[in-house]
């Protein structure tokens, strides 16, 4: 029943964010609401690209719940439709009951997708952006959605939450600066939370709604990660929205095949979302530590520092991809295990994730050394140009002269 459930909402949202993108990226370029490249600076790409991705998403995330509920309430009153097939009559008959569910998570979606979209059209302070997102964050947490952390005071639950969906949804959009990176990392973080909610315990909502956000993301990556330029971006309205859709999606799924394992509830999400979150914390500290505006754009990314070490574009975005996988697996694995197996895994995908952290580190400074000695090697150049230089005495005679000889020419 989960499997036809998840078939289901997975074609319906990869058919609607087909169906949807062509007019959002006409309507983009219509009005105006283009990203314009910079000219050598941090953007990649080379012509005005529509950034009405989130457009389509947000649009088809609404056929997609809003369609459901409307077709089960249908069946519910209507029995002349008794003719479809049981397993999907009976599911689309508990479709009210679903209602609770979905309209807290869509409310906050059509908040953020709403707070984006003003980003993208007007531009908005860092300062109003966070007040903003704090109030649709207390929103989903006063609605239910909290980590369960029996050990702590129900305050701290509230705080996490908070904190967690806040940090996750800017964590996307800070993510977002290579074609396919944002959705990929969002496309292969649904996939090991849709596993989890398909094994662990009776989850048939959670199941079915991981696998149209799993839709979603990869109709969405038809139209940004292809060959050639990208015909549309995410957005603020796309990039945040994909973001507070994980953030709710992890605080939703249950965790708990081992009561006994106080470490699921905590460390599993966290896996999952390992690499928007060291993403975000190491371009943190890193502006903190060249004393920088933290709220300020520049190369401290993650990607970035993975194209200066040189890597293309779409190897960053495999690269990254595979690391997000990989810590995925670890978040699966760690669902089932004892106390001990989930320390020992906490171990081992820990020690990897810094052994990445290690090689990139290295690999910056073997960078910068190999600078530093072409730096050295035109120093020397351009000294001994001075020193052989004779039409007069002093610096500026040699400069001069290796000046008139640069641009003499064989003559």
């Amino acid at each position: 029943m989960p499997q036809l459930l998840s078939a289901y909402l997975f074609l319906v949202a990869l058919l609607a964010v087909g169906l949807l993108a062509p007019p959002c990226i006409a309507l983009g370029r219509r009005w105006g609401v283009l990203d314009h490249p910079d000219n050598g600076g941090r953007k990649v790409h080379k012509d005005p690209t529509p950034l009405t991705g989130g457009w389509a998403i947000f649009g088809a995330l609404t056929i997609v719940l809003w369609g459901h509920l409307f077709a089960g309430l249908l069946l519910h009153s209507n029995t002349r439709l008794a003719l479809l097939r049981d397993p999907l009559r009976t599911w689309l008959a508990g479709a009210p009951s679903l209602i609770g569910l979905v309209l807290p998570l869509y409310a906050g979606a059509a908040a953020t997708f709403l707070l984006g979209l003003a980003d993208d059209l007007r531009g908005m302070s860092v300062r109003l952006r966070l007040l903003l997102q704090t109030i649709i964050a207390l929103g989903l947490v006063a609605a239910g959605e909290r980590p369960n952390l029996g050990f702590a005071p129900e305050w701290v639950a509230w705080a996490v939450g908070v904190v967690w969906i806040v940090g996750i949804t800017n964590a996307f959009n800070f993510l977002d600066g290579l074609d396919g990176l944002s959705a990929g990392v969002a496309l292969v973080a649904t996939l090991p939370l849709w596993l989890i909610a398909a094994t662990v315990g009776n989850q048939p909502a959670v199941t079915g709604f991981l696998a149209a956000q799993a839709g979603l993301l990869l109709g969405f990556l038809r139209y940004n990660f292809r060959p050639g330029p990208a015909r549309v971006f995410l957005g603020s309205s796309g990039s945040l929205l994909i973001g507070f859709l994980l953030a709710a999606s992890t605080l939703r799924v249950s965790y708990y095949a081992n009561e006994a394992n106080w470490l699921v509830p905590l460390l599993t999400p966290v896996f999952i979302l390992a690499v928007p979150i060291y993403d975000t914390t190491s371009t943190v500290l890193i502006r903190l530590a060249l004393r920088r505006n933290v709220a300020m754009g520049d190369q401290s990314h993650f990607h970035y520092r993975l194209r200066r070490l040189g890597f293309s574009p779409r190897e960053v975005v495999v690269f990254v991809c595979v690391v997000a996988f990989a810590a995925g697996l670890s978040a699966v694995s760690l669902v089932k295990a004892s106390l001990k197996e989930g320390l020992v895994v906490t171990v081992q995908t820990t020690a990897i994730l810094s052994l990445i952290v290690l090689a990139e580190r290295v690999a910056h400074r073997a960078r910068r050394q190999l600078l530093d000695r072409r730096l050295k090697r035109e120093l020397g150049k351009t000294d001994t140009g001075w020193a052989n230089g004779d039409g007069g005495t002093g610096s500026g005679a040699g400069l001069t002269e290796t000046k008139s000889g640069t641009n003499a020419g064989p003559a």
